[in-house]
């Protein structure tokens, strides 16, 4: 309608993915788990822990290695001290001694290798997920850093929209100069271009006085300054 003012929008809204916030959430949470090592999966605790009952077994399958081995050693010893005529002797208890202590350190030894092992893989265990904790609490942290740098700047430019409107509810109620004065704010730079000037320069006292002199006629008292005659020309 003619001579009507246009109208500007409602300023918008900050609107967020709501899975965006929940993958953040998700990602710090499993951060957490795994530089604590709390809260983790039965089958991740496991490789991180050592295993008692798999030393067990080692330990059975070992016995059931050696047990025949050292059984024959026996047997041809016995065999050996009884063709000396020493099955009587205290040769005889000697040479079982030391059978059986052959036998107890091949025990010890094994078991303390695959013993040592398997607290190794653990531990190793322990500092890949550690280290990929880490790395997921950086990565949600860094996720988490630019939402809230997206919504400060959306904030910011949004506050200039408030601004803006809020200006250009205040210059409607104003005349001649006065909105000429109104205009020389740097935000002043959207109105201008709504009353139809295209390409606006940076608003200042000298580009907004040109501009004003056109738009509403007359001079300053005093002033020759008119439409066209200022660095301002559009």
């Amino acid at each position: 309608m003619e001579g009507k003012s246009p109208q500007l929008p409602s300023t918008p809204t900050y609107q967020e993915d709501p899975r965006y916030r929940q993958g953040i959430n998700q990602l710090s949470n499993l951060g957490n788990q795994a530089t604590s090592f709390q809260g983790l999966p039965s089958e991740m605790t496991e490789a991180i822990s050592t295993s008692p009952k798999s030393t067990s077994m080692f330990l059975e399958g070992l016995k059931a290695e050696l047990e025949p081995i050292f059984r024959d050693i026996r047997r041809d010893t016995m065999n050996q001290l009884a063709a000396n005529n020493q099955l009587e002797s205290s040769t005889t208890a000697s040479k079982f001694g030391e059978i059986e202590s052959d036998l107890q350190k091949k025990y010890i030894s094994q078991s303390t290798t695959f013993g040592l092992a398997d607290i190794d893989r653990a531990l190793q265990n322990r500092m890949s997920l550690f280290g990929m904790g880490l790395d997921t609490t950086k990565a949600a942290t860094g996720m988490a850093g630019e939402s809230e740098s997206t919504k400060n700047q959306f904030n910011l430019q949004n506050y200039e929209n408030v601004v803006a409107k809020d200006l250009y509810d205040k210059q409607k109620n104003l005349s001649g100069w006065g909105k000429a004065l109104s205009y020389m704010s740097p935000l002043g730079h959207d109105i201008f271009e709504m009353q139809g000037y295209e390409n606006v320069p940076g608003i200042g006292v000298w580009d907004a006085l040109p501009m004003a002199t056109s738009m509403f006629g007359g001079g300053l008292p005093g002033s020759s300054v008119s439409a066209g005659s200022s660095a301002g020309n559009f």
